[in-house]
């Protein structure tokens, strides 16, 4: 049985007597002294309920707090956790590919000012390469379907190729 102080964490059951009255193996209601500790609120004042805690004993806004605090004092290390999560690679693997490509985006050649974004097929989620942050976008906009993009770029030379007047009015 969970404390009733809101915690989270499980109050155990007695393993003994209390006051001459047999309770061995009844669930207790709190942990030691957390009816007075606790009462329902955090040390931030946040609400403890069973479903705002979690397994640490933290609740659910000051996990969040902590966390952003982290994100905030260790950019890199961040990056590298959610690269290692969202795509499978390593600090290792992604800085091979940056020296690989010679720090340029392989598909307009321009030098990386920006953190590169690193393109995956969205149906395998299979890493390809890394690119700039517009060429990202534009196959993303594309939805990376080879016959639009091979349809844009016969639209480009098609115009490109047409010469407008412009009147000065």
């Amino acid at each position: 049985m969970l404390c009733e102080c809101g915690c989270g964490l499980d109050a155990g059951l007695y393993l003994n007597t209390i006051k001459g009255r047999s309770v061995k193996g009844q669930p207790k209601r709190f942990l030691l002294n957390h009816e007075k500790v606790n009462r329902g609120v955090c040390k931030n004042g946040h609400p403890r309920t069973a479903n705002n805690i979690l397994s640490a004993g933290r609740c659910k806004p000051c996990a969040r707090e902590v966390s952003k605090q982290w994100q905030k004092d260790h950019p890199k290390a961040y990056r590298f956790t959610v690269l290692k999560h969202k795509y499978g690679i390593t600090e290792e693997q992604y800085t091979a590919m940056l020296v690989k490509q010679q720090n340029a985006c392989v598909l307009c050649g321009s030098t990386f000012i920006e953190v590169p974004r690193v393109d995956h097929d969205h149906e395998t989620g299979k890493v390809r390469e890394l690119l700039c942050s517009i060429c990202n976008s534009g196959l993303g906009y594309f939805k990376d379907n080879i016959q639009t993009l091979e349809n844009a770029i016969a639209y480009l030379r098609k115009h490109k190729e047409t010469q407008w007047i412009r009147r000065n009015t």
